[in-house]
């Protein structure tokens, strides 16, 4: 097989993934941030150069700020309260309040952005990071063809077609009675900065445009600046019993950073993390998303303790980052991670490795990390090629969240044992058994 035949081979399952999104969209109508910053801008070195549809030559990425902003020493005095805010009941469904955050929170396209809130019974918050791919460059940020741009969003719309699928369903549905967050009070962090809530750096993308003119784009990748902002403001709205760090795909990923900081800004020593589908790996195959290219456009080592981004320039994987958390301020914290052996979203369209590739690198690293921290760290790992769990999922049934199980054990079952304290590891490993607590093998799971 020739290296075009091959490439496209492998781009398949991507095309398929990329075409059925296309018809839901359809059907549904820092660790000690520095404050003071200087203005660089240099043009990054050239990387593989196999961008589509162009090569290196017309593929610039320059950085304009390396640094955007300090979002611990932004002033939240102009946000409303969460006390003025109506109770949302279960009853009523989900209902959201659109508040704007104030500067600097951006969107990738530098327009404001802004926080969904729904405010439940119970002193109990959920925060949730908004799913929608990732884009390193002009063509994976800016490209208006799907297979190209790899980014759902980088303008703060509202409302908006991703807002209708991801804010109404799954752990955001109140009126299933099923759902363990029914009662919470629901921080909704929309995704339109494509830097996985990771980010505090300002490029400039240059390409050739569909009209065939050279174009260049400033973009925002400040995710991490926006998320910030919001849960200092949740955080204020408190004392709260329990909290939950939350998040799907990109915001899945985003977890992973912004975990070592809501412990601090909760104060939160037994903090609670769910990532659905982001693994935090990156790709030796997908030039866009090499360790070195994400973090030269996003800029998140910056943003990381010492100690973890030694850990993650050694290993080249953010996810092992945690390593550090785990041994500091998160000897207490539960992180749980669920994700499909063969997600093709993530692991094919993303990271560029076959459905049998990514299983192989997601047991490893995954794994590694749960040998080294069995206390913290927790799997939901299916067979399988589907895409997100807790809102509204890729290849699954709307409502897979209260459906779908393995060996016995459903979703939110394993997500109510989190909230209980007791949570449970478990990897699939055939249709019909499982690995439970990396160590015994079981055909049904007695949760008796």
């Amino acid at each position: 097989m020739t290296m075009m035949y091959y490439r496209i081979y492998r781009a398949l399952p991507a095309l398929l993934i990329l075409a059925i999104m296309i018809i839901i969209a359809q059907a549904h109508g820092a660790h000690a941030v520095q404050s003071n910053y200087t203005l660089l801008s240099f043009t990054l070195a050239p990387y593989e150069c196999n961008s589509m549809p162009l090569n290196c030559t017309t593929d610039l990425r320059i950085i304009l700020i390396p640094y955007y902003a300090n979002p611990f020493n932004v002033s939240l005095a102009g946000m409303p309260s969460l006390s003025s805010l109506p109770i949302n009941y279960p009853s009523q469904g989900i209902r959201w309040t659109l508040i704007w955050l104030p500067d600097p929170a951006r969107a990738g396209n530098g327009s404001r952005t802004y926080i969904l809130v729904s405010r439940g019974t119970e002193d109990k918050l959920l925060i949730f990071l908004e799913p929608g791919g990732a884009c390193t460059d002009y063509y994976t940020c800016w490209y208006p063809v799907p297979g190209v741009s790899t980014v759902l969003t980088m303008n703060a719309t509202y409302p908006n077609i991703w807002i209708d699928l991801f804010a109404y369903t799954g752990i955001l549905n109140r009126s299933n009675p099923l759902n363990p967050f029914r009662n919470w009070t629901y921080v909704f962090i929309p995704y339109d900065t494509g830097d996985v809530f990771s980010g505090d750096r300002v490029m400039e993308y240059c390409g050739i445009g569909i009209n065939g003119m050279m174009d260049c784009v400033t973009t925002y990748h400040v995710g991490f600046v926006d998320a910030i902002m919001a849960m200092r403001w949740a955080a204020a709205q408190g004392p709260w019993k329990q909290v939950v760090l939350a998040g799907s795909s990109a915001g899945g990923v985003g977890t992973i950073l912004l975990s070592y900081y809501t412990v601090q800004i909760f104060n939160d020593s037994h903090l609670i993390v769910i990532d659905d589908s982001g693994p935090g790996l990156t790709s030796t195959v997908n030039p866009h998303f090499t360790f070195e290219t994400t973090e030269q456009s996003w800029g998140y080592l910056e943003l990381m303790t010492p100690e973890a981004r030694e850990i993650v320039e050694e290993t080249g994987e953010p996810l092992l980052g945690l390593e550090y958390e785990f041994q500091t301020i998160g000897k207490n914290v539960t992180f749980a991670l669920y994700e499909m052996q063969e997600d093709l979203v993530m692991g094919t369209l993303f990271l560029g490795y076959t459905p049998n590739e990514y299983q192989q690198v997601l047991l490893y690293y995954t794994g590694k990390l749960r040998q080294f921290a069995p206390n913290n760290f927790f799997r939901y790992l299916p067979i399988g090629y589907a895409h997100m769990i807790l809102v509204y999922p890729v290849l699954l049934p709307p409502n897979a969240f209260y459906t779908f199980s393995i060996c016995g054990l459903p979703v939110y079952e394993w997500v109510d044992l989190l909230l209980e304290g007791k949570p449970i590891d478990i990897v699939q490993v055939t249709p019909y058994t499982c690995v439970i607590n990396s160590t015994q093998i079981v055909s049904n799971i007695s949760l008796g």
